[in-house]
């Protein structure tokens, strides 16, 4: 066998996520926050953000609505990213999109993003918005996405402490 091919990265898949795996989903999430937000938050935020999340506010969104996709490890059926779709307030929003720190770059956070797009105009939606972090900010850019306001967001459900983020949002 070739070197280049024992160096490959297994492949994944791209599907609509489950119930059962919302803490599978958690954890991509921590995992995510601690690889990747360091470089743009705070110890403190980082340490409040990407700690030790309760599983409720996940099960919660999965209750009213939110639709999970989860990229997995074709091998070993791991959860390497999500992201998940509402519809709030008569606009759909892309309210999660993330990746596991040691799988960026492998076009994971694409395919989960044009899940989202997918359902998005399938529910007729034109716009699809964001809350991103500033550490995605780059991601959003090269997707089309345009910026329309510099915001800040609670950390977990405290109301005492807050983060830089952006609002963005793409046509389709």
């Amino acid at each position: 066998m070739s070197s280049r091919l024992m160096q490959m990265r297994p492949e994944f898949i791209v599907r609509r996520g489950r119930f059962d795996e919302l803490e599978a989903i958690r954890d991509t999430h921590e995992d995510s926050i601690q690889s990747l937000g360091t470089e743009f938050y705070s110890a403190e935020v980082m340490n409040e953000w990407g700690r030790n999340r309760p599983i409720e506010p996940y099960i919660e969104a999965y209750h009213n609505g939110d639709i999970n996709f989860v990229a997995k490890d074709s091998e070993d059926d791991r959860v390497l990213g999500y992201s998940a779709y509402s519809l709030k307030d008569g606009k759909h929003w892309l309210s999660r999109l993330f990746v596991r720190g040691a799988e960026k770059g492998r076009g994971i956070g694409s395919a989960l993003l044009r899940e989202v797009e997918n359902v998005t105009r399938e529910s007729f939606g034109r716009e699809l918005w964001v809350t991103g972090t500033l550490s995605a900010r780059a991601f959003y850019d090269a997707k089309g996405f345009e910026f329309v306001e510099d915001t800040i967001s609670p950390v977990g459900r405290r109301d005492d402490l807050f983060m830089a983020c952006i609002v963005m949002k793409k046509r389709l």
